[in-house]
Parts: structure tokens; sequence; C-alpha cells
């Protein structure tokens, strides 16, 4: 379970690259709250399940910062300053 649930958060990711770059910043915003929440859920079902941490489970806790803070560049280049910041904060 905790790899299919990496994988749909490495999907959303992959979607909100289309659409960050299709300049579709809100609806980027649906998906990264999505893929965001879903990756920490893997990583905490991936660590209580003590599996080995193989290349997808590496990529996932490298980049999983990122993703957080791409939702705060989506938040503010949609003008909502106040969450955009606060996202970025984490």
């Amino acid at each position: 379970m905790p790899h299919y649930v990496r994988c749909v958060s490495g999907t959303f990711h992959n979607l909100v690259g289309m659409l960050y770059q299709g300049r579709k910043h809100g609806l980027a915003v649906q998906f990264l709250k999505q893929g965001c929440a879903l990756g920490v859920k893997a990583q905490n079902m991936h660590h209580i399940g003590g599996m080995s941490e193989d290349g997808g489970w590496k990529q996932l806790r490298e980049q999983l910062y990122h993703r957080w803070e791409l939702l705060g560049v989506c938040y503010l280049k949609i003008g909502d300053r106040k969450v955009g910041v606060g996202s970025l904060a984490l």
C-alpha cells in the first residue's frame, strides 16, 4: 500500500509540472495539495512499516520539500500571498 500512495503522489507531481508550465497555477494548487499530503502519508506508512529505502523512496524524501515550496509559489502566483508565504515557511 505505501508504494501505491507514493506512486499516486508522484503522478500528481508530474501533472503539476505540466500545469505549472502551462501557467495554470490555480489548478496546480489543487493537485499539489493532494500530492504533498499523499507524499507525507506515504513516507509515514513507509517509516512505520520499516521498509528498505530504494530509489523511489529516496527520491520522494529528497523532493518532498520542493513540492511544498512549489505549492507556496503557486499560491503566490494566483495572488494568495498569506497562504503562499505560510506554505514557503514549512
